[in-house]
């Protein structure tokens, strides 16, 4: 039985006749995902963008989910989408029956099953839960704060970051360097101290020079810049930034400065 657009061709045969009649469905024509082959490739091309750090973000499937879709359903999407297998997503953890009882809405697993399904699917538990990922959320949340301190808006930065500062890194991290800046824009300056104080272990344990350079510069009142007023020389910084993070196996840090430099280089 072929398949053509992503949909069944269905072929019978009429009034015992014993000739083939078939039927051709129509490819799905929707905007969010491609049909047939074509979804494949795309999905396997995004995968690999994923896999390589090039997309800031975790494959979550080319079809959104659906409004009201349960975490059974969406858990067999992602898994069909990917092409997994039940068994190899429970692995030596659960058993590929007790995950065929969750999608179909049968058995409710623990937390640490949820973190498992999720790593072994490339997604986050947040995303299984409520159908998006609540660190996209946060990022935006994040950099809002950081165009607002830009603009000069400090206290409405502060509102911004309302809930970030218990983040994991590295956005727990940023938030709470941004924090500080809008604390001392404002005139607050021992809050502002207290909040790099408690910040300047983590970055240390993290080996993260980027961030410790902006540590220092916050410290001294003064917002790191990366090319004093000059466009060309802050992108090249970026870009430096940027590669060196890619060595260092952090896409997400690398792609934060391939942004920075290309918004320098368009402008």
């Amino acid at each position: 039985m072929g398949r053509v657009g992503g949909r069944e061709l269905a072929a019978h045969r009429e009034g015992g006749r014993g000739k083939p009649s078939a039927r051709r469905f129509l490819p799905d024509r929707r905007p969010h995902c491609l049909p047939g082959p074509q979804a494949a490739q795309g999905a396997d091309r995004l995968g690999r963008l994923v896999k390589a750090g090039l997309t800031g973000r975790r494959y979550d499937g080319c079809v959104p989910p659906n409004e009201g879709e349960s975490l059974g359903t969406r858990i067999r999407r992602l898994r069909r989408e990917r092409g997994v297998s039940l068994a190899k997503i429970g692995g030596g953890d659960f058993t590929r029956a007790f995950l065929s009882q969750v999608e179909l809405g049968r058995a409710q697993p623990s937390l640490r099953v949820l973190r498992v399904i999720a790593d072994r699917l490339g997604t986050h538990v947040d995303f299984l839960l409520e159908g998006r990922s609540r660190e996209v959320d946060r990022e935006l949340a994040l950099e809002r704060a950081r165009v607002l301190l830009l603009r000069g808006e400090p206290k409405r930065a502060l509102i911004s970051l309302r809930g970030l500062d218990e983040a994991a890194w590295p956005i727990g991290t940023d938030a709470r360097l941004t924090e500080a800046e809008a604390l001392a824009q404002l005139g607050r300056h021992e809050r502002a101290r207290k909040v790099l104080d408690a910040e300047r272990m983590v970055i240390s344990k993290h080996r993260d020079n980027p961030r410790m350079d902006r540590w220092r510069a916050l410290s001294q009142g003064k917002r790191l810049s990366y090319g004093d007023g000059d466009a060309k020389a802050a992108a090249e910084n970026h870009l430096q930034i940027a590669e060196r993070a890619t060595r260092a196996g952090r896409p997400k840090d690398a792609l934060e400065h391939y942004r920075s430099a290309r918004t320098l280089l368009e402008a």
